[in-house]
């Protein structure tokens, strides 16, 4: 699956211990942190996380575990801030937010270090899928 394809759909998980589907999920949470609990992830159904601070558990079982993703600002806390920093499609600083910078998701170089190297390494930690976030930055280019 092209990591274009894996942003649009969920990849499936494991046979033997599938988690809920996302329309099933009724007790969720967004976790950006390190550490969660054994008792808070295995009440959970549906759990975004942060891919560069939280590592999925091994296990089969727990909650759909989604990836956040923001594709319309670039954070210098993040794994590919040196890939990003100084390029033209990052446009400004969002005021709003310390570190993050909006960034122009019509640019090509933004998009292929998403789908080529951000996306393909959260799937590769066993996320199932992304939360996508500040795709409302367009209003600020």
């Amino acid at each position: 699956m092209s990591a274009a394809a894996a942003l649009l759909l969920l990849a499936a998980a494991s046979a033997t211990a599938r988690p809920p589907e996302l329309s099933a999920a009724r007790r969720w949470a967004c976790f950006y942190g390190e550490t969660i609990s054994a008792s808070a992830w295995a009440g959970l159904e549906l759990a975004i996380v942060d891919p560069d601070n939280f590592a999925v558990p091994k296990s089969t079982g727990g909650p759909l575990r989604l990836a956040y993703l923001s594709v319309g600002e670039a954070d210098e806390r993040r794994s590919y801030w040196e890939a990003a920093r100084g390029k033209p499609f990052v446009v400004e600083p969002n005021p709003d937010w310390p570190g993050a910078h909006r960034v122009d998701l019509r640019a090509p170089a933004w998009r292929k270090l998403l789908l080529e190297t951000v996306a393909p390494a959260a799937l590769g930690k066993g996320y199932a899928g992304f939360m996508l976030d500040t795709i409302d930055v367009a209003g600020h280019l």
